[in-house]
């Protein structure tokens, strides 16, 4: 993985819990600092919602500037469901004290991050998950985008951006 990293266009992170999947697998040595020689594009597959002990009260920002932390660079995209669970879902979920992960992606902090906005939500039996060939469709489309088009935020829809 690490000598992959040097030679590859894109680099996913996520989905995962942010602590326990994800930095965890960057103390590996070597690996951040692949990560960071790399001249791949790092997207971040932004997570639906917090864990209460873990990610409580972060925001999709608090997120990404944590990853960015650790890896010692930062994200060229974030895939973000933009798809708020139903009513139900989400207060079965704040009975465990987590929220759904929302972003402001015309925020100026981004910076030249970009934001890659889509449903990508699968709630089925009221368990929030990324739904695979959903986000498989997104990464697709931003890897077929022109490297160096406009940043934008793409919307579920094609013809939206």
């Amino acid at each position: 993985m690490i000598d992959a990293a040097w030679w590859a266009d894109y680099i996913v992170i996520g989905p995962g819990d942010l602590f326990t999947s994800i930095l965890s697998g960057l103390i590996v040595p070597g690996v951040t600092d692949s990560f960071r020689k790399s001249r791949a594009r790092l997207l971040f597959v932004m997570n639906i919602m917090t864990k209460f002990g873990e990610t409580h009260n972060y925001t999709g920002r608090d997120f990404v500037l944590r990853l960015e932390e650790a890896l010692g660079r930062t994200v060229d995209g974030v895939l973000w469901n933009s798809t708020r669970p139903s009513e139900a879902v989400i207060e079965q979920y704040r009975r465990q004290k987590a929220e759904f992960v929302d972003l402001d992606s015309q925020e100026e902090s981004w910076g030249s991050r970009r934001i890659y906005a889509a449903d990508l939500l699968e709630a089925s039996g009221g368990i929030v998950r990324h739904d695979p060939a959903k986000l498989a469709a997104l990464i697709r489309r931003v890897v077929d985008e022109a490297p160096h088009a406009p940043a934008q935020t793409l919307g579920s829809d094609p013809a939206a951006g």
